[in-house]
């Protein structure tokens, strides 16, 4: 455990994560069942301590508590460690730990909570498989076809992120993180659902051909069914999609839209815009071409804009924007500026 897991999870108990913070927080927890292990048994110290009593103020305030209960218990840690092999002398093994950096401090409740299985005669090199596989296409780049472990296949968009859970650490089901937008499609198992969860949503799947639209800072998260069945959730909201339809869930309300049908260029590599606002759509180009697309003008965020457009050329797409919405636009050295009339 890295310091900067450690950081993110004091930062998750103190309640002052960065957006961008509870975004890493949601992928490692999806993605990585060590951070998992790690942030549940900081958790359970946590609220089995004396600290749970009251809410804390920041992540320092965790750090700091959480130093003082391991002032507390190091003479057990001490004593039991002599127990078990022989060791440094206590004030010396305090003196050590006193130095420890951040990660230090996640090793050493995972040492206390994990004791008798460090010490125990299994094979300890077994314990520790790969966690997860990364698959990316930078910002701008085609789309990027790729084999997943399962034997899925996904189609990636320009600005698209997969993170993989490998089978190791995930019994009863498959699961990956993604942030951008992605074709799959997927092979069947019944035994174990294909789930893909996002920054807000999650979906499940048995063994179907679907889209998902994730991108960071998007205002809405998008499924679209080519084949077979979903489950589209938001924490207690659910909606289901069969073949042909789609649905958004809308992070300002919180709520799903309507179950519609399926354009044919949805699942295609085409941009498709179903009346969404102006800034979503600048957020799916900035991705798809690689180019910063600035709204001069905060009034056009909400604009909507329907059209299907090729991939190939961004200046037919934003010269039939700027007609529709009787805009301008201006292309740049560093960004594309939007603004009216």
């Amino acid at each position: 455990m890295n310091s900067t897991y450690w950081d993110i999870i004091t930062k998750k108990l103190g309640g002052d994560c960065t957006e961008e913070e509870k975004m890493t927080f949601e992928k490692l927890l999806s993605t990585d069942e060590q951070f998992k292990e790690t942030y549940n048994d900081a958790s359970k110290i946590w609220q089995t301590s004396t600290l749970s009593k009251y809410t804390p103020n920041s992540s320092k305030e965790v750090t700091r508590n959480f130093n003082g209960l391991l002032d507390k218990i190091d003479a057990k840690v001490v004593a039991l460690e002599k127990s078990e092999r022989p060791k440094a002398p206590k004030q010396k093994f305090i003196e050590f730990r006193r130095k420890w950096t951040w990660a230090s401090i996640a090793a050493s409740i995972i040492f206390i909570i994990g004791f008798y299985f460090a010490f125990s005669p299994q094979d300890q090199a077994t314990k520790e498989p790969q966690i997860a596989t990364h698959f990316s296409n930078p910002q701008g780049a085609a789309q990027k076809n790729i084999n997943l472990p399962d034997g899925s296949t996904a189609m990636l968009m320009g600005g698209t992120s997969i993170t993989w859970a490998n089978s190791n650490t995930l019994k009863n089901e498959r699961r990956l993180f993604l942030e951008g937008e992605a074709i799959f499609d997927v092979q069947n198992n019944a035994q174990k659902p294909f789930i893909v969860k996002t920054m807000h949503t999650s979906i499940k799947v048995l063994g179907t051909v679907f889209k998902v639209q994730a991108y960071k800072d998007l205002q809405l998260e998008t499924v679209s069914v080519e084949e077979g069945r979903v489950e589209f959730t938001s924490n207690d909201k659910k909606v289901t999609l069969s073949a042909k339809e789609k649905a958004s869930f809308v992070l300002e309300s919180q709520e799903f839209t309507a179950v519609k049908s399926l354009e044919i260029s949805d699942n295609s590599n085409r941009i498709f815009f179903d009346n969404i606002d102006l800034q979503s759509a600048s957020i799916i180009l900035e991705n798809r071409f690689g180019k910063k697309i600035k709204l001069a003008d905060k009034t056009l965020a909400r604009r909507k804009i329907y059209g299907k457009f090729n991939r190939e050329n961004l200046n037919e797409i934003l010269q039939s924007i700027s007609l529709a919405l009787d805009i301008k636009y201006v292309i740049k050295e560093d960004a594309i500026v939007l603004s009216k009339k």
